[in-house]
């Protein structure tokens, strides 16, 4: 299994809790648009794909994609961008499909827009909170 690397700034979303959650709050369906940017080993990646049966995920640790398409066959269509999130050209994914999904998000000038889960806790909010990370930490 993969280690987070600090130079891609990765946390591993491991607690069950927070991920289901995090899939509550976006309500996948099938047929659903879905872009997940960071899918890291997939915690969110595999229920979502199930939901959705079909999604495009924009990762740049080339190192966590076969992981990651070993988790995910069989249950979708999973599509793997290997790139920078911050320099993709997501223009690319609109299609001839229904539109992406809106959820917490905000557009560009091409009306389209990704899912957006919540991060990880930072260390500032761990030091006041009670909680438990959920997230495994370069």
């Amino acid at each position: 299994m993969n280690r987070a690397k600090k130079r891609f700034g990765q946390h591993f979303l491991h607690d069950p809790g927070t991920i289901e959650r995090i899939l509550r709050a976006i309500g996948p369906r099938p047929g659903d648009r879905l872009v997940e940017i960071g899918p890291g080993r997939g915690a969110i990646t595999v229920p979502l794909l199930a939901a959705a049966g079909a999604l495009d995920v924009v990762e740049i640790d080339r190192d966590v994609v076969p992981e990651l398409e070993r988790r995910c066959s069989g249950r979708g269509t999973l599509r793997v961008h290997l790139a920078d999130a911050l320099e993709f050209d997501f223009r690319a994914l609109r299609g001839a499909g229904a539109p992406l999904r809106r959820r917490a998000s905000t557009s560009t000038s091409n009306s389209m827009s990704a899912t957006v889960a919540p991060a990880c806790p930072t260390r500032r909010q761990l030091s006041t909170s009670p909680a438990k990370s959920s997230c495994t930490r370069a």
